[in-house]
């Protein structure tokens, strides 16, 4: 999520004008939560707290009142109230598609231009912010989602192939750069991918905050059913089947302050393995939201130009010395791609994608035959497909092999003590020793071990970790929401509370964080319980307007109604979660598991929901709102089940 700067507390600077803009002052500060009388209607959205999620609620904010869709772009680039009043009234319609491939979002002097992946969400919604940060010689340009012809079956390099010959164009022979968060990230490196193949290396490849994916095993790609109209979707369908080869280039990992756990084990997140050129990485303040807000990307854009400008001229001067520099490059590519270890590890990981662990198991071996010396995720992975084809005592000889070579073991530790507690084998002592005595004393780190030791039932030690964390990191975020997850396991409420009442003030809260809550004052029989109730309440209902289609958010909107006595209401959600749970495609497999399961205290019909109990167990729904529950179940899951 993007999160914008704090809340401006300084007067309007001015009054609504017209109508248009009196009833965007009121969607704006509903949306930020401030009174109209704060607001300036000049300033951008995200300059005044507004963040993603608000972003996109907007969106549909202005649909509803002024029966005109805007594209993400169009909004953000008319930020404040004045200008976006002004676009509104000067349009008939506004276009679903904006018909630019590339857009440019600042005209420099167009010496070493930046072009910017889009985001899932089909636009790249931190341009704007990095055009406010960068100075203004700077050029900077915007990949906007493209409609694919063979929709929704596309690979990652089909729909990259779509924009290679625009930027080529654009760019000429100046040195340029592309740089892309996240998912825009892998976009940007089959970008540089696809250039270099028409001879037009990129100085540059910044990859913002997202890891290589060599190790997050993304199993049945095939199986999926293929998106079919939303972008989000079609985004995440080309990037979990994308399988990258390694690039003779020079690459830059810009990595959050906050980095996720299972990112500790390889300081490049996996790219140097993909790399044959420079490799480099810089952390800024943040985490991977935080990191792309207008106030986050202020920190560091500055750092981030200073380093493109750098490399810009150095790759000028090398392709004055060396004209053929790009038959080089791709001589050198070449090669690496027939490299016999190379080319098979790349089959192994293709095959892990497809959900062929047969084949990856063979292509694993095979290269282990070849080099005894590679990186911790091919022995991790190689375990991991053991274990789905149960061969259990191999798997974890492998877990073992790529702990010894992770930087930070803990998420390989972590593994590895839920696969021998599956086995029922008792090594928690053992596997917590390896990770406490390898752990760097440093947050993310810190609040990764105490994780592991709460799962290993050392919850006194992992309280102790984490109190001790946040002696030193006050604001840690993952220190904090652990802690309040340990609070509220050992039944210490008030504290868990504490906690996150400091969460449902920040920017970054989520919907979990103010239903937690509001169970948790429930339980405490606080007297501002019916007021975190219709919090919870206002942030379910805006969940669904995003998620119209989501039974378990329309599930735990019931149990909120419900628990704040508006009973016809939470009837009506929990009708809709068990309609929209019909037509999932978890339905078959909550009915498939109820064969041989028995659990008395539950109706009968209740059985069905076990795994979806399970799914919704970290909303802290447990069994009690089922039974109190059950009449509605009953009546609704009868045509189900048969």
């Amino acid at each position: 999520m993007l999160t914008g700067s704090e809340q401006s507390s300084e007067p309007s600077i001015s009054i609504p004008a017209n109508e248009t803009e009196s009833k965007l002052a009121d969607l704006y500060a509903a949306q930020l939560e401030i009174e109209v009388s704060e607001l300036d209607l000049n300033q951008d959205f995200l300059d005044l707290g507004g963040d993603s999620f608000q972003a996109t609620m907007m969106l549909i904010e202005i649909e509803n009142t002024f029966g005109k869709l805007l594209t993400p772009a169009q909004f953000l680039e008319n930020g404040s109230v004045k200008d976006l009043s002004k676009f509104i009234m000067s349009v008939e319609g506004v276009s679903k598609k904006d018909s630019e491939k590339v857009k440019a979002i600042q005209q420099g002097d167009n010496r070493c231009p930046i072009f910017l992946t889009h985001s899932i969400s089909g636009y790249a919604d931190y341009a704007s912010s990095f055009a406010k940060s960068f100075t203004q010689s700077q050029t900077l340009y915007a990949l906007q989602w493209v409609e694919p012809t063979d929709a929704p079956h596309t690979s990652l390099e089909d729909y990259a192939s779509l924009f290679v010959e625009e930027i080529r164009n654009i760019a000429g022979d100046n040195p340029f750069v592309l740089a892309g968060h996240s998912f825009g990230a892998q976009f940007a490196f089959e970008l540089g991918q696809q250039l270099l193949d028409h001879h037009l290396e990129p100085a540059l490849i910044v990859l913002i905050d997202d890891e290589a994916d060599l190790h997050k095993r993304r199993f049945g790609i095939r199986k999926r059913r293929p998106p079919v109209s939303k972008i989000p979707k079609q985004c995440r369908h080309m990037l979990h089947s994308y399988v990258p080869k390694t690039y003779p280039g020079n690459l830059l990992l810009v990595k959050a302050e906050v980095e996720q756990p299972d990112a500790l084990a390889d300081e490049f997140w996996g790219w140097k393995n993909l790399s044959l050129g420079l490799c480099e990485s810089m952390q800024v303040p943040g985490d991977h939201s935080s990191m792309v807000s207008n106030a986050g990307i202020a920190l560091w854009a500055q750092q981030l130009e200073t380093k493109i400008v750098k490399v810009c001229n150095e790759h000028q001067k090398q392709k004055e010395i060396l004209p053929d520099r790009c038959d080089t490059l791709l001589q050198k590519r070449s090669e690496s791609w027939s490299d016999p270890v190379t080319s098979t590890l790349y089959q192994a990981r293709k095959a892990s994608k497809t959900g062929n662990p047969d084949s990856e198991i063979h292509h694993y071996y095979q290269a282990l035959s070849l080099n005894k010396q590679l990186p911790f995720w091919v022995y991790r992975n190689l375990g991991e497909a053991l274990w789905q084809k149960g061969q259990r005592s191999n798997a974890l000889e492998y877990y073992h092999c790529a702990i010894e070579l992770e930087q930070c073991p803990v998420e390989g530790c972590r593994l590895l003590l839920k696969r021998t507690n599956e086995l029922g084998f008792d090594r928690a002592d053992e596997i917590c020793e390896i990770a406490q005595s390898r752990t760097p004393d440093q947050p993310n780190a810190q609040s990764a071990l105490a994780i592991l030791l709460a799962e290993a039932g050392r919850l006194e030690s992992a309280k102790k970790v984490l109190t001790r964390t946040l002696e030193k990191a006050p604001d840690h975020r993952p220190t904090l929401l652990s802690l309040y997850e340990l609070f509220e396991k050992s039944g210490q409420l008030e504290e868990a509370l504490e906690i996150l009442n400091r969460f449902v003030k920040r920017p970054y809260s989520r919907f979990s964080h103010f239903f937690t809550r509001a169970v948790i004052v429930e339980k405490l029989d606080l007297p501002d319980a019916s007021k975190a109730f219709t919090e919870a309440i206002q942030r379910a209902e805006s969940e669904i307007q995003i998620y119209p289609e989501s039974f378990s958010h329309r599930l735990i909107l019931a149990y909120l109604l419900q628990m704040n006595g508006q009973l016809n209401e939470s009837k009506f959600q929990f009708r809709e979660s068990i309609r929209l749970l019909r037509k999932s495609s978890i339905a078959p497999r909550i009915l498939n598991k109820i064969a041989g399961r028995r659990y008395p205290s539950l109706p009968n019909p209740l059985n069905a929901l076990f795994d979806l109990i399970e799914y919704l167990s970290r909303f802290s729904i447990s069994f009690e709102f089922f039974q109190q529950t059950a009449p509605y179940f009953i009546k609704s899951l009868g045509p189900l089940r048969k």
